[in-house]
């Protein structure tokens, strides 16, 4: 039997996958201290070295392919790459009782990459619940706010999880598609220090890669968004830092998708993860994501 290799199946990333796959746990706000990388922080040893062997392959600088970390982050976030499919599926699914509003589910009568079968889905679906008879809201993405509004008015990302996790899993089988459930951010990936080496003279740091200070934002407002919470501020407070966490979050993946009211004024803007890959500034070995073969 030839067990050649016919290809490569890619699926989302799931929070728990994440934290198997990391290193690190990244909490500290601090990348060194008198230019010792500091435990847990973005620039922690064991995710590979600025110099020496790496802490957790014991291969030297050049030879280590980086280790990955994450960041937990307080609540769910949108991630701005998945957010089409995520509103595909939250017009295919129920909000009242879960039933799939979708017409008719073969995967075998449609064409192209699954990560865009849901625009051919979508185009036929049930004005009303077939099970509960009710009518579904609408679902439209707010780009200067980064949220997602159901029928004109923000709808939680809590409650977005909620609706989304209402998908049966049967269902995600047969269509041969990642749980939608799990276009939600819980834990961030940190990539490896090789993706955003900092800027050296000699042996000492003089700055940071751009990656690394926007991850350093989103440790600040993580951070400010779960002391705000466990304070009992208003809910208003509470919003209104859980906005900045998305638009930094956003802004991390993907600058360009931030509303025009959200750029900086400056003309120095740091870059974004996808517009590293976009440029081919980084070797795609240190940015590989799990995957599963087929033959």
């Amino acid at each position: 039997m030839n067990n050649c290799l016919k290809g490569v199946e890619f699926s989302i990333w799931t929070a728990d996958a994440i934290r198997r796959a990391s290193v690190v746990s990244v909490t500290e706000k601090r990348t060194t201290d008198k230019g010792i990388a500091l435990k847990d922080g973005l620039r922690d040893p064991r995710m590979g070295p600025m110099r020496g062997k790496c802490k957790t392959c014991n291969l030297t600088k050049g030879r280590c392919p980086g280790h990955f970390g994450y960041i937990e982050l307080e609540e769910h976030i949108l991630h701005v790459s998945w957010i089409t499919n995520i509103i595909h599926w939250l017009k295919s699914t129920c909000i009242h009782c879960g039933d799939i509003l979708i017409k008719d589910i073969d995967p075998n009568k449609l064409t192209g990459p699954r990560n865009k079968i849901m625009n051919q889905y979508v185009k036929k679906l049930h004005s009303k619940c077939q099970q509960c008879g009710k009518k579904q809201p609408k679902y439209a993405w707010n780009k200067e706010k980064q949220q997602i509004l159901k029928s004109g008015a923000p709808y939680d990302t809590n409650d977005i999880l909620k609706h989304l996790s209402m998908v049966p899993d049967e269902v995600v089988s047969t269509m041969k598609v990642s749980h939608p459930k799990h276009m939600l951010l819980k834990a961030l990936p940190v990539p490896p220090p090789q993706v955003r080496p900092p800027i050296m003279m000699g042996d000492v740091i003089r700055g940071e890669d751009d990656l690394t200070y926007r991850l350093l934002q989103i440790l600040r407002l993580n951070e400010k968004l779960k002391k705000i919470k466990s304070n009992n501020r208003p809910s208003h407070i509470i919003a209104n830092a859980r906005e900045a966490l998305q638009i930094a979050v956003t802004g991390y993946i993907n600058h360009k998708k931030l509303g025009n009211s959200r750029k900086r004024a400056s003309k120095r803007e740091y870059t974004s993860l996808t517009a590293k890959l976009g440029s081919k500034a980084v070797s795609y070995t240190h940015l590989t994501l799990p995957t599963t073969p087929y033959v």
